[in-house]
């Protein structure tokens, strides 16, 4: 078929005119994007500077080391004495002041050194080690580096008054400040790594809106029926309703551009200084350059779905997934110690996301920016390609389900109404994570979390549709050959999970202190060992089966066929588990416990599977043994475990009840 560029011009015309007559457009695609940006930054710069206030008058940890600790002590007393309130540490003596520095619980080590006349430094210095990428230890430094100028200001007026002789301060005792961040602490590394990913979420939320209108809503009121019978043909109207789509997210791309430049240097507004300094006019336009491949990937993903959708409240329903999904390519740029010139160059929006935080903090990787702008802009390609072929070819005239069925409720608007359900309960989590206090235990995480969450959540939609118990939660009896399968399987599906966590870790590097860190606050070692199993183990094993393998899996297995369901539950179960550098191994497991439900027919197997495979991994944790530095065949072996395991589930398989061919 054929693609006219003039019928394209003239439909792409009307349907912008159309798009910006529509309330809904103006508001979602232009008038909040212009100002969120400038409010953010303005709630930002007040909170910033409150921020600012409380570190003045903390009191800060330091510590003092090296051969000349006495005088630097001794100047740090008399500033402390001679000056007003500005001076606000106390010294702490850590056995190693660089690690005590890296964990937080020093500010600032002070390493005092003996003159080196050899080096030209006839006297002594003064390095002042900090955290840049911690406000706490930037107030810090500043401190105690003010109160080392003052007391070393002070010795100078003697020695002047004393001999008569000019003497510079930096002679008389030099302060050096070295930081021991990575470079990633920059006000530019950090406005960079949220870039990406907030522009993502406003062209997500701004296009979606002329997205779901585009297709499914012409489905729905019918007046697609009517455009197709005119003369332009399918590739036209594809075409031109995605150039809409893509000036849109132009536009609300263009307006944080310009919204940065207008307002960053304004007092109301102000972003740091050396935040204003990266964005110089020729970085701002590279940045709008770099973000086009991914805002046309995003604009062709939006088509792609409302073209799918066969109503407007079908399309609301793909678009919560496709929002998810679409936002944790950007975060890649938030991992500690993840760099371009790595494997992340090969993932589409991640490899943009990481390039602009290098830019912003004056490191920029040139040929890695190309290469993934390439990339990117590959796959931006594809899309386009693969939305166009497909929704040219689809029966786009099919309408959505009936009213009647709709109105029927029960299991059939149960099973189109879940994806929303599903992710209101993220949103409850990730939003209660980081707000509510009261969840830091780890009791109270998991009550919340697993029992209240997972457990109440299902129980509430079984109530809310009515749904028949039995079937939703798959409460059956497998086949008895199933257990042998889940004993083999277990060890086998631990293994290659942490194998395909230490594949993921080629594109999303994980520090080991962060690892190390997660494992410890997980999994504390004054934690007796039935209670750790209980939280842990048997009550994920019991309530995320019911949530996942129960409600989620029946309500998906109306409308996904198999293989798309086991893919599609296990991403939703590894996007619950919100810690990125998690996300690849539990989707893993999700993928396995899916499949073992949908070959047995039964929740049970899936219960038992997840909790041994807790426990396993626990007690490995807690008996000091660590599964993830076996040597690669060991992984290779639990494979073919693996695959015996699911060979058994196949032999003497139970398929879940009215599952899709």
């Amino acid at each position: 078929m054929k693609l006219d560029l003039a019928v394209s011009r003239a439909m792409f015309l009307t349907e912008l005119r159309s798009a910006l007559r529509d309330r809904r457009t103006v508001i979602f695609s232009i008038l909040l994007p212009a100002l969120i940006t400038p409010l953010l930054m303005f709630v930002s710069h007040f909170q910033a500077a409150k921020h600012e206030r409380e570190l003045a008058e903390a009191v800060h940890p330091y510590a003092v080391s090296g051969p000349e600790a006495a005088l630097a002590r001794a100047l740090l007393a008399e500033a402390g004495g001679s000056g007003a309130q500005e001076a606000r540490f106390e010294e702490s003596l850590p056995e190693d002041p660089a690690a005590a520095l890296d964990s937080g619980t020093l500010q600032v080590w002070v390493e005092a050194l003996p003159p080196e006349p050899e080096a030209e430094r006839p006297v002594p210095q003064l390095r002042l080690h900090r955290r840049g990428d911690r406000e706490e230890s930037l107030a810090a430094a500043r401190q105690i580096q003010a109160a080392l100028e003052r007391a070393i200001a002070g010795r100078q007026e003697k020695l002047l008054a004393e001999h008569g002789v000019a003497v510079g301060r930096a002679e008389v005792l030099p302060a050096q400040v070295s930081d021991l961040a990575p470079e990633a602490g920059s006000s530019g590394s950090r406005f960079g790594r949220l870039l990406t990913f907030a522009l993502v979420f406003l062209v997500l939320g701004g296009g979606s809106v002329v997205a779901v209108d585009a297709l499914a809503g012409e489905k729905e009121r019918g007046t697609l029926e009517t455009l197709l019978t005119s003369a332009a043909g399918r590739r036209d109207i594809i075409v031109a309703k995605l150039a809409v789509i893509f000036c849109v997210a132009l536009a609300i791309t263009l307006i944080q551009v310009v919204n940065i430049a207008i307002w960053g240097g304004r007092e109301q507004f102000a972003l740091p200084d050396d935040l204003l300094a990266a964005l110089t006019p020729g970085r701002l336009l590279l940045l709008f350059a770099l973000f086009l491949p991914v805002i046309a990937l995003l604009s062709a993903l939006l088509l792609y779905i409302s073209g799918l959708a066969r109503t407007y409240r079908e399309a609301q329903s793909y678009f919560l997934p496709l929002f998810l999904g679409a936002l944790l390519p950007p975060a890649a740029a938030l991992l500690p110690g993840v760099e371009l010139r790595s494997a992340i160059v090969l993932v589409p929006i991640s490899n943009i996301a990481v390039g602009v935080m290098e830019l912003l903090s004056g490191r920029p990787d040139w040929p890695m920016l190309a290469v993934a702008w390439l990339v990117t802009a590959a796959a931006a390609a594809g899309v386009v390609r693969l939305a166009t072929r497909t929704l040219t070819g689809e029966r786009l005239l099919g309408a959505g389900a009936p009213e009647a069925a709709r109105a029927k409720g029960g299991p059939a608007l149960f099973a189109r109404q879940v994806p929303l359900w599903f992710g209101l309960f993220w949103v409850i989590q990730f939003v209660a994570a980081l707000n509510v206090e009261w969840l830091q235990p780890l009791e109270r995480q998991v009550l919340f979390n697993v029992v209240l969450i997972f457990g109440g959540g299902s129980l509430l939609l079984i109530r809310r549709y009515r749904l028949d118990p039995r079937q939703a939660l798959a409460l059956r009896a497998p086949h008895p050959a199933a257990w042998l399968a889940v004993l083999i399987g277990v060890p086998a599906g631990l293994l290659t999970g942490i194998g395909v966590f230490r594949l993921a870790s080629l594109l999303f590097p994980v520090p080991e202190a962060l690892l190390k860190a997660f494992a410890e606050s997980l999994a504390p070692q004054d934690l007796p060992a039935w209670q750790m199993l209980l939280l842990l183990a048997v009550l994920p094993g019991v309530f995320e089966e019911v949530a996942f393998r129960g409600v989620l899996t029946y309500g998906l297995s109306k409308r996904l066929r198999p293989v798309a369901l086991v893919l599609t539950v296990g991403l939703v179960f590894g996007l619950f588990h919100q810690a990125l550098f998690r996300i690849a191994p539990t989707a893993f497991l999700g993928v396995l416990l899916t499949a073992v439900v949908l070959l047995t027919g039964s929740i049970f197997p899936a219960m038992l599977w997840h909790a041994l495979s807790n426990a396993l991994a626990l007690l490995a944790g807690r008996a000091g043994a660590d599964l993830a530095e076996l040597p690669a065949a060991y992984y290779a072996a639990a494979a073919v475990v693996l695959a015996l395991a699911f060979w058994i589930l196949w032999r003497t398989r139970r398929p879940y009840p009215e599952l899709r061919t």
